[in-house]
């Protein structure tokens, strides 16, 4: 019955289930620090109190909720004891239909007070029956800063839920706004030492960096993997009225920054659009965020091209439109056909969530295409044709020329000696060049 401010956390273990609480603030000049607490939420407990009932600000934590993928709600009718039976009764009915509304499913709605045992009792037995329903999104190790501190013998401290992948104590990881490697010194989990920690666990974190150089709302990643943009290509789910170069609040795990909303198209009661952001993001493949204007939610949605590419707008939108549907075989024909120097495959787990083999693999049914497999590039026919004018006008100016895939890559960096072997291949094949007697 007090008042929540900023996030705050605690745990309890129930039979198997041991349970993190991440609890929010409901009022709603606090919504931004609700955001920065959902974004670790696998389950949303709703608390509502009895004598209040739904509250506008409630709507709009569920409106979140749907927007960052939570679907999976559990409801306490608080404060039980100080209303009657029926004031309960229509106070449930009145969630049960929000919920259906929104498409939201109720795993159970029971009454609460801190008053009687026997309710404290049952909410603590629902609890224990819950089922651990988080998914992996991504395969790496992915975890963002939601609190920063010192501790004296220890040095800096940050804590975070893991969104994927897992961790161990000596590790090297990134702070990716700072590009930065640290190592973990070590790693709690509700106040006890461990040496590993995987997805959907909220940990603190003894990293060797000070806290001056840390800030809520960093990823930290491991090195290599990820790339910072200040423009991405998303899907939006609107809430309220969007329009184009509209300026809004952009929340993506636990980081606020500005946003410019540039409108693609809109269409099915979504819109595709380019973010331009006042800072850069390491984004992943449909990656979750929330849009906000004026103290109000208008939005959210899915990042679906975390890494900046050239291409027409025609090309733009139906990539994204085969990105939203998980076809990536044609969005691959959309990204060959866009980068006539070769697309590469080696931030597959960024772009796609996708490993560079899955890629691979994808790219094989692909007719009339080179792929690397040891530089991860994918050539197109067109590709092929520049390589194959550059050694013809070497030869037009030198007819007795010498050279190799090497040499040709010297002149065209971004085609590797793989592929120059093919096109020097298929020109022997065609009497156009030949090999050079070995001295």
């Amino acid at each position: 019955r007090g008042m929540t401010i900023d996030i705050s956390f605690s745990n309890i273990i129930l039979g198997d289930n041991h349970i993190s609480f991440i609890d929010v603030p409901g009022h709603e000049k606090l919504v931004k620090n609700m955001i920065s607490g959902a974004f670790g939420i696998d389950i949303l407990a709703l608390i509502v109190a009895a004598d209040d009932g739904i509250m506008e600000q409630s709507i709009e934590h569920l409106n979140i909720a749907k927007l960052l993928g939570i679907n999976e709600v559990l409801v306490f009718v608080s404060k039980s004891d100080l209303v009657k039976e029926e004031r309960i009764k229509e106070v449930k009915k009145e969630i049960v239909k929000l919920l259906k509304k929104l498409e939201l499913n109720l795993i159970e709605i029971s009454e609460f007070s801190i008053h009687k045992a026997e309710l404290v009792a049952k909410a603590k037995e629902i609890l224990s029956k819950l089922e651990n329903n988080k998914k992996e999104n991504g395969n790496f190790f992915r975890y963002y800063i939601d609190r920063v501190f010192s501790k004296k013998g220890f040095g800096s401290i940050v804590t975070g839920t893991i969104l994927s992948g897992q961790i161990s104590k000596n590790d090297k990881i990134l702070v990716c706004d700072l590009g930065q490697e640290v190592i973990i010194k070590n790693i709690q989990n509700h106040d006890k030492e461990i040496e590993n920690a995987t997805i959907a666990q909220r940990i603190a974190l003894n990293i060797t960096t000070p806290k001056e150089n840390l800030k809520k709302g960093m990823l930290l990643c491991k090195k290599g993997i990820l790339r910072g943009f200040d423009k991405i290509d998303c899907v939006i789910f609107p809430i309220q009225k969007i329009t184009n170069n509209q300026n809004a609040a952009f929340f993506i795990g636990s980081k606020k920054i500005n946003a410019t909303i540039n409108i693609l198209e809109e269409y099915d009661n979504r819109i595709l659009a380019t973010l331009k952001l006042d800072e850069i993001i390491f984004g992943i493949f449909k990656e979750r965020f929330i849009l906000r204007d004026n103290m109000k939610t208008i939005g959210g949605g899915m990042i679906l091209n975390p890494i900046t590419d050239p291409m027409k707008k025609t090309q733009k939108i139906q990539y994204l439109k085969y990105l939203y549907d998980d076809d990536f075989k044609s969005a691959f024909k959309i990204l060959i056909d866009a980068h006539k120097c070769g697309f590469g495959l080696l931030q597959s787990l960024q772009r796609f969530n996708l490993t560079s083999s899955e890629s691979i693999k994808i790219a094989k049914s692909i007719d009339d295409i080179f792929i690397d497999e040891d530089f991860l590039v994918i050539y197109s026919l067109e590709s092929k044709e520049i390589v194959k004018n550059a050694i013809l006008n070497l030869i037009a100016k030198n007819k007795n020329a010498i050279f190799s895939a090497n040499s040709i890559n010297n002149q065209l960096k971004w085609s590797s000696p793989n592929f120059n072997k093919e096109v020097i291949k298929e020109l022997e094949s065609k009497g156009i060049i030949k090999k050079s007697a070995p001295n």
